[in-house]
């Protein structure tokens, strides 16, 4: 065992560090989004560019559209999101495919024609499809109508404005609504309709002023009590560098925009306290009477291997036209975007993979909570990558640390040319001379390896104040008992044992504070 312990300790050393670095990647890989929230819960896939429409059934099941090997499968899922049934229906399926589906209705838009689950033709020439939970929007021919999935029976409701090449629908207990918008530079003239007894009614109407450069990129409503709740996302171009994104909201009184309604919303992210960054997809609910948005945004998120942020899901609720709470809900690297509302206590939304998209939920449900809190095969592939990844950072110190090794080199091959004798006879002296240049030249030039970086993603206990004094010491007294080891052992001189030290010192500070050189 003695003959072993001048790598045994080092080693050990070396493996403390890793199993640390994937203890700590672990819990931020699988760190929730907040307490008393779930991690994400997968539920599916799908080829389209939005969260297909979930309905909700009197039993409180929920119907969920999915998209397994080409097929479209509809799922139905209890309130603990356990699945219940799923059912494959034989249509033709591509990215662009929209479906409504109320039990055994299917009926579905290919891009250009509206079809039954039987492949026939229902209408042709339809340029915009929008399921609704009981019926269908359609536009042809700058016409909106509305289709019943039971009959199959057309109306028109009204013929849209000049240009309109699609619409905003909203569906809440109160009935169908939907928003038309004409926007002209920083100009946007929304106008906001109730569908009811088969025809389109004007519920508000108004032309509103963004700042100057300002353009809308997306609008989001929602309506309660014929008060209206109206999100406009805006987008200032640049010449140079990176477009701007803000967010306004207005509100109306007495069922009309008052002037000067717009306001600019910020939104703090609840976790690094800065602003969130380039907000999307907004989907409006009223919660408890109060307006709650839902939507992607960039903020803070120690899930990935480079970087600090991601794109995940937040919740901000507004009172007095003001954001009062913002919540973070998703905690993922990738991509999450296009979030719905489930229900009041439960969200869905989109992330990005190979040829699909993949479907998630989060809640504050403690049944849901306990489910997603297990370890997928996903989340091993991504700490031990980020692991993989934030090592091979830890390379670098063999090169930073040249100014610390190079000193003790000096002197080894200096008492080999001038003191050879002394050397082959060696002296207790030179081990010791060997070991303290390299240590004076690790605390002199402390500062060229122990960057902020360090200080700022390292955990705590590697960043207490005069950390770095602590753990060098305790390393170099780890290499010294190593490196003296061998003296009786396996009668290594002192040249040797001064390479050993260097090394076994060198080698365990890569270990432990290697991976955060860069603040990766």
């Amino acid at each position: 065992m003695r003959k072993h312990i001048f790598w045994i300790l080092p080693v050990v050393m070396v493996l403390a560090g890793i199993v640390s670095l994937v203890v700590q990647n672990l819990q931020t890989a699988t760190e929730p989004p907040e307490k008393g929230w779930s991690r994400a819960l997968p539920i599916g896939s799908t080829m389209l560019n939005k969260f297909p429409i979930i309905r909700e059934t009197e039993e409180g099941q929920f119907m969920i559209p999915s998209y397994e090997n080409d097929t479209l499968v509809t799922k139905t899922f209890d309130e603990e999101f356990t699945l219940l049934d799923k059912k494959e229906v034989s249509i033709p399926i591509t990215k662009w495919t929209q479906v409504y589906i109320n039990n055994d209705t299917v009926i579905y838009h290919d891009y250009y024609h509206i079809y039954n689950k039987d492949q026939k033709k229902i209408v042709s020439d339809v340029s915009q499809f929008y399921p609704m939970k009981d019926s269908i929007l359609y536009i042809k021919e700058n016409t909106l109508f509305q289709l019943d999935p039971a009959t199959k029976e057309s109306n028109e409701l009204m013929e849209l404005p000049k240009n309109t090449e699609e619409i905003s629908p909203y569906e809440n207990e109160e009935g169908l609504f939907f928003m038309t918008e004409q926007s002209e530079n920083n100009l946007v003239h929304a106008t906001i309709y109730k569908v009811a007894d088969l025809q389109a009614t004007k519920l508000v109407e108004e032309d509103l002023e963004l700042a100057p450069g300002h353009a809308s990129e997306q609008t989001a409503f929602a309506v309660r009590n014929n008060e209206v709740v109206l999100i406009i996302q805006a987008i200032q171009k640049s010449t140079q560098g990176s477009p701007e994104f803000f967010t306004y909201l207005a509100m109306t009184e007495n069922s009309k925009f008052e002037k000067d309604t717009l306001t600019k919303l910020r939104f703090e992210d609840p976790i690094s306290g800065k602003n969130l960054q380039e907000i999307g997809t907004v989907n409006i609910r009223f919660n408890e009477d109060m307006p709650t948005l839902v939507f992607q945004a960039n903020g803070f998120s120690r899930t990935k291997f480079m970087g600090d942020k991601a794109f995940n899901i937040y919740t901000a609720k507004l009172k007095g036209g003001k954001v009062t709470e913002v919540h973070r809900k998703s905690n993922t690297p990738d991509i999450s975007n296009k979030p719905v509302w489930v229900d009041d206590n439960t969200i869905a939304w989109l992330e990005a993979s190979s040829g699909h998209k993949n479907m998630f939920i989060s809640s504050g449900s403690e049944a849901i909570i306990e489910k997603a809190s297990g370890i997928s095969s996903d989340d091993w592939l991504r700490i031990l990558g980020k692991t993989g990844g934030m090592l091979s950072i830890s390379l670098l110190t063999f090169l930073i640390s040249g100014i610390w090794y190079i000193w003790p080199i000096l002197f080894i091959v200096i008492m080999h040319f001038w003191k050879s004798r002394k050397v082959q006879n060696d002296p207790p002296w030179i081990f010791y001379t060997g070991i303290g240049i390299y240590m004076l030249a690790v605390l002199l030039f402390k500062s060229q390896y122990f960057v902020p970086a360090i200080a700022a993603k390292a955990p705590i206990y590697l960043t207490f104040p005069g950390s770095a004094y602590v753990y060098i010491f305790l390393f170099g007294i780890v290499a010294y008992v190593s490196a003296q080891s061998t003296k009786d052992t396996r009668q290594w001189a002192g040249t040797a044992r001064i390479s050993l030290f260097i090394g076994a010192h060198i080698l365990m500070i890569a270990a432990v504070f290697g991976p955060y050189l860069t603040g990766f």
